[in-house]
């Protein structure tokens, strides 16, 4: 498979993705979602047991990729962006693996709905977790709104929504969001061993 942004291994029949758009700061635009659901194909197709996503890049997902709209002559060319990432994470969410996302560097904005995708989310001490766009007024436009109330409770959603704070990995598992935190050398472990256990 012929990708730009993503390294993929396999090991004991799970599949493994490290993200990287280091050139632009990290951030998911229509290029990767492209590329993410070949990997989602690529998934249905093979035996594959289990999917881990990570990176090795201090910020994981710096969100949207900002220069996808930039270059937008009208409003709904955007939205026709949105909606195509929307339904293929949605898809992703509904893959019939477990899926975990190990987030190892900071998360912000559109990077936060791309990991409501996944079944379970680990995170380590040092993450910060934001969505600046609501502080601008935008709101969730890959559909993680939806996905996130699976996970966050109406009352913390609508709070962080509301202030677009950013908060540290212990707060986003107080509210919900991560399901675990551990160190960066025992995360990759952990999540393998999470695979195993959701496949028994």
């Amino acid at each position: 498979m012929d990708l730009k942004y993503f390294k993929l291994e396999t090991r004991e029949k799970i599949l493994i993705a490290y993200f990287d758009n280091s050139q632009q700061s990290n951030a998911f635009g229509i290029a990767c979602s492209k590329e993410f659901h070949k990997i989602i194909k690529h998934i249905k197709k093979h035996k594959i047991e289990g999917f881990l996503l990570t990176s090795g890049q201090r910020i994981f997902c710096s969100g949207g990729n900002l220069s996808d709209y930039a270059k937008l002559k009208t409003k709904s060319q955007g939205i026709k962006i949105n909606k195509e990432i929307t339904k293929i994470l949605n898809e992703f969410s509904h893959i019939p693996v477990p899926t975990i996302c190990l987030v190892t560097g900071d998360c912000l904005g559109g990077g936060i709905e791309w990991i409501s995708a996944f079944d379970t989310i680990y995170a380590t001490p040092a993450v910060l977790f934001g969505m600046w766009q609501r502080r601008i007024g935008l709101s969730w436009g890959w559909g993680g709104g939806h996905r996130l109330k699976m996970r966050i409770s109406k009352k913390n959603l609508l709070n962080w929504a509301l202030n677009a704070n950013n908060f540290s990995s212990y707060k986003a598992q107080e509210i919900g969001l991560v399901d675990m935190i551990c160190t960066q050398e025992i995360i990759f472990e952990r999540g393998l061993k999470k695979k195993k256990k959701q496949r028994d």
